[in-house]
């Protein structure tokens, strides 16, 4: 079996659990779209937070399906960043580097703690 020369000791294996609140946060480029295994489409935002400073530089992630009855929670968003879009969608490069705020509930799934993105706030 080959080694694989790579240092994991300072790398985060999971996205922390953070207390319910508003968090402001800026889209990264590692944002993609996903496939469940119930075959819907999402996509995985991953953000990196800007404050509260505390939790500075970590990051959180939630999802927005692209199913059609639930692409309300999409287009939500979409307003509040100030993304562009028409009957033929938008550009995904266009939501990088844009910050919301976000509200997070934690919420219990499969027994474990999870972030929860149940709002977004425009920041003026």
């Amino acid at each position: 079996m080959p080694r694989i020369n790579v240092n994991l000791t300072e790398v985060e294996s999971d996205f922390e659990v953070y207390p319910d609140g508003q968090y402001l946060v800026e889209i990264t480029e590692k944002s993609k779209v996903t496939k469940s295994s119930e075959g819907g489409a999402y996509i995985r935002w991953i953000a990196r937070i800007v404050d509260p400073e505390e939790y500075e530089d970590k990051l959180y992630s939630w999802s927005t399906s692209l199913l059609p009855q639930a692409l309300w929670n999409l287009k939500s968003m979409m307003e509040v960043i100030g993304v562009t879009f028409d009957e033929e969608g938008f550009e995904m490069e266009d939501a990088f580097g844009e910050q919301l705020i976000v509200e997070n509930e934690v919420r219990e799934y499969n027994g474990q703690d999870r972030n929860n993105a149940v709002n977004y706030i425009k920041v003026v």
